[in-house]
């Protein structure tokens, strides 16, 4: 009798360090501090927070479920945030603050991540791959959220692979205030303005260059991917199979990151699967690409590392787009800029600019408190030309992305 007492005490000591353990893993592996799941692996919301959709314990840098595979590898050498930088008296208060909030989410967003998914629903994905990265999300207004699809994604940021996932569902996403991740269509996703300046900015600085140069940044890259595809040789042979599956064997052995859209994956199909049959041995990838996207209809675009086979008309538009929008750039940089004197302090600079130009214009903390003004060069000239010449005497930087100029 005393023998079983003795086990029966080892025996819930054991159960009970085992839920430490889980407890601490939670806390670790999703960078969070709020309470441990509950039994049911869900963990309570944070204090002031909106209830949001339960996500799973986190899972393993590789893991998932039967449908669903994931492979994550974290970010490293962010600083949890910036030490703020001191003010003059009398200067206005910088308006950007970057949060160690924000520096979380950016952390978070910033890890490679690779997703092999077949016939999963967009909450069954969102749940693995925000679990696995510390990622809290929820949707607002209509989502097909529980529809079918297939989406493979190799090696690219967490950012890029969410917003990727979830525009097969025709919708965005984006941060709320809170950190939370905020999915659903374009007209109901709010923009957190302040998070949307400090994350511009730290994307302005990691880029060579930014819209400005969209024309030839997009030119490379399709020219830098098409290459890639000439490089691979591959052999493949179908007889009325569909195109998930071509696209599937062509995926196993080569290095490309290949991907249908999802209105063409999707489960169940809005139209019966077209059958196709090929042949081509000791081919090129890029050759073997284009006549299976030929044969179903399809065109294919390159967008960040990823070759998407989308309908040829829908990729028809997508070119035209770019088009009007590299148009848009080039009118925007054209736009004249006037400074009245020889300088220009550091926090005037976006109001000056934005005023003249109606450009939203977002500076860098360390440009907003400079002790020392600006020199500038008098009299008009285009845009991207004052732009040059303000930064080009200060050390500094300059990016226009998405409609919104980045100065640092």
């Amino acid at each position: 009798m005393k023998r079983a007492t003795v086990g029966v005490a080892v025996l819930a000591a054991l159960l009970l360090g085992y839920a430490a353990l889980r407890a601490a893993a939670y806390r670790t592996a999703a960078g969070r501090t709020d309470p441990a799941p509950s039994a049911a692996g869900v963990a309570p919301p944070p204090t002031g927070v909106a209830p949001l959709r339960p996500v799973p314990r986190p899972v393993l840098p590789a893991g998932g479920s039967d449908r669903v595979k994931i492979t994550i590898r974290p970010a490293t050498g962010r600083p949890a945030a910036p030490a703020p930088i001191a003010a003059s008296p009398g200067r206005p208060r910088f308006p950007w603050t970057r949060t160690p909030e924000t520096c979380e989410t950016l952390r978070a967003w910033a890890a490679r991540i690779e997703v092999n998914s077949t016939d999963a629903t967009l909450t069954e994905v969102l749940d693995i791959i925000c679990s696995a990265a510390g990622i809290a999300y929820r949707f607002v207004g209509e989502c097909r959220k529980e529809e079918k699809i297939s989406f493979h994604a190799r090696e690219m940021m967490t950012e890029n692979c969410l917003r990727l996932l979830v525009r097969q569902y025709g919708l965005v996403c984006d941060v709320g205030a809170d950190g939370v991740l905020v999915i659903g269509p374009e007209e109901v996703v709010p923009v957190n303005e302040p998070l949307k300046a400090a994350r511009g900015l730290e994307r302005a600085q990691r880029l060579k260059s930014g819209a400005e140069k969209f024309a030839a940044e997009l030119a490379r890259e399709e020219q830098k991917m098409t290459e890639a595809l000439r490089a691979e040789r591959t052999d493949l042979e179908v007889e009325g199979a569909t195109l998930a599956d071509a696209i599937a064997r062509l995926r196993v052995g080569t290095k490309a990151n290949i991907l249908l859209h999802g209105s063409l994956s999707s489960s169940p199909a809005p139209d019966p699967p077209r059958r196709i049959s090929f042949r081509g041995g000791n081919r090129t990838l890029d050759e073997v690409l284009r006549e299976v996207a030929a044969l179903a209809g399809l065109d294919l675009v390159f967008e960040s590392g990823v070759v998407l086979l989308n309908k040829a008309e829908e990729v028809a538009d997508l070119r035209r787009r770019n088009e009007a929008k590299s148009a848009h750039i080039a009118e925007l940089l054209a736009r004249p800029v006037a400074f009245a004197g020889g300088t220009v302090e550091g926090y005037d600079l976006s109001g000056v600019l934005k005023a003249q130009t109606g450009i939203e214009v977002v500076v860098d903390e360390s440009v907003w408190n400079r002790e020392a003004a600006l020199p500038v060069a008098p009299g008009a000239r285009p845009l991207g030309e004052a732009l040059d010449d303000v930064c080009g005497r200060s050390g500094l930087q300059w990016r226009l992305l998405e409609d919104v100029l980045y100065v640092f």
